[in-house]
């Protein structure tokens, strides 16, 4: 039997994540967020997580995901 040792998973976008993108583009309309720090946050909330890796360590200090519950930046 072959082991899996990987450290990371590869999920797929909830199908109305377009629709969740556009809501939290207009909520944080004051800001200059792109898609991709979107489309995270929408990942975050499907996988129900606040746990998130990335370099734009200021944006991910501002957005929240579900509604109100701050990111766990990992990279800093």
């Amino acid at each position: 039997m072959m082991q899996d040792n990987s450290i990371f998973s590869v999920k797929d976008l909830p199908k109305d994540w377009m629709t969740n993108a556009a809501n939290i583009l207009d909520k944080y309309s004051d800001k200059e967020f792109d898609l991709t720090d979107v489309s995270l946050v929408v990942l975050a909330e499907s996988l129900d997580t606040g746990d998130i890796l990335s370099v734009d360590v200021k944006d991910f200090s501002i957005l929240r995901w579900g509604y109100k519950k701050p990111f766990n930046n990992l990279f800093k």
